[in-house]
Formats: structure tokens, C-alpha cells, sequence
């Protein structure tokens, strides 16, 4: 049985690339970076990494990739609640 969400073969061969689209009227100029930053990471994540991991995996990461951009100046929306910073492995 083919697992869910993990392309064939034949798919990935035939796969270009991938795209993040931002729908503008939920953000302006003023919102875009932080509403295309979060969801941009997280395709990169998905497509960059081994299928066969979890979102419990990839989370460090994407919280580590989310301070590289706040410490460029871009604003990106959090991913996880402040408490879950705070309180590392308690939430899952």
C-alpha cells in the first residue's frame, strides 16, 4: 500500500519545481513577508527533506530557519504558540 502524501517514482520525475502563492487580498505590502515566510519554509521543508519524516522532526528546523529571518530583518508570522517556546516538548 502506497503511503499517503509520499509521491511515486514517476511523479517526482515529472515534477518542475513547486510554488508558495499568497491570495493578496488577506495581506498588503506591509503583511506579505510575514504571512509568505512561515509557508515558504515550510514547503522548502517538505520538499528539501525526507518524505518519510514528521512534522515533529522538521519543527527545530523551521524554528531555527524562522530566528535566521527575524535576525535579517524580516517579520515572519510566529509558528507555535509563545508557550510552546517557552516550554519546549510540551507541545505536540
Amino acid at each position: 500500500m502506497k503511503k499517503l502524501g509520499v509521491p511515486s517514482e514517476k511523479a517526482l520525475s515529472l515534477a518542475l519545481g513547486a510554488e508558495v502563492a499568497l491570495w493578496t487580498e488577506q495581506a498588503d505590502s506591509g503583511s506579505a513577508d510575514s504571512k509568505i515566510w512561515p509557508r515558504a519554509a515550510a514547503l522548502a521543508e517538505r520538499l528539501w527533506s525526507n518524505p518519510e519524516q514528521t512534522w515533529q522532526e522538521a519543527q527545530g528546523r523551521l524554528l531555527e530557519h524562522r530566528q535566521r529571518l527575524v535576525d535579517l530583518g524580516v517579520h515572519p508570522d510566529g509558528i507555535q504558540p509563545q508557550w510552546c517556546r517557552y516550554n519546549e516538548g510540551h507541545c505536540i
